[in-house]
């Protein structure tokens, strides 16, 4: 069983003013001071905007062993405020999709060598060439018609 992360030293912080690296994202001033902490969470006080905020223990790393100019408490990540509470900030990437008969650069030609199709640049799916789709198409045709006609075959001349 994997054990909980030990908690920082907190107690380093007392009531001296100190900062969020990286700062928390939606709140403008970035001074707070230490008011307490439980098991899950700890309480902070803005100190400008005197606004309690409670973060999750889990986003806490250490407290700065320098203290000059202001004390630093690290993030394990970009926290923002929203709706009132704490959450872990989520970049979403959508890739724009080419512009109609827009120009991509110039495209690389394939190595001579190269027997099997690439990945597609955007998605992970291959490209099947149509000559192979042709090609497996006939010979599953064949196949096909050859058990037919052994079908046939063997019924008729069970008959006679």
């Amino acid at each position: 069983m994997i054990s909980p992360p030990i908690p920082p030293s907190l107690s380093r912080l007392g009531s001296r003013p100190f900062s969020f690296y990286p700062a928390i994202g939606n709140i403008r001033h970035n001074q707070w001071v230490y008011r307490r902490a439980t098991w899950s969470e700890i309480l902070v006080v803005n100190s400008r905007s005197a606004e309690e905020l409670w973060v999750p223990r889990q986003f806490v790393g250490e407290v700065s062993a320098v203290n000059d100019p202001v004390v630093i408490l690290g993030l394990t990540r970009e926290l923002e405020y929203r709706d009132g509470m704490v959450t872990p900030v989520e970049r979403r990437v959508i890739e724009m999709p080419a512009a109609v008969g827009g120009n991509r650069g110039p495209v690389p030609a394939p190595p001579a060598d190269r027997k099997r199709p690439r990945p597609a640049p955007a998605i992970g799916i291959r490209l099947e060439s149509p000559r192979r789709k042709r090609r497996l198409k006939w010979v599953g045709g064949a196949l096909a018609f050859l058990i037919l006609i052994c079908v046939l075959l063997t019924i008729a001349l069970r008959r006679w």
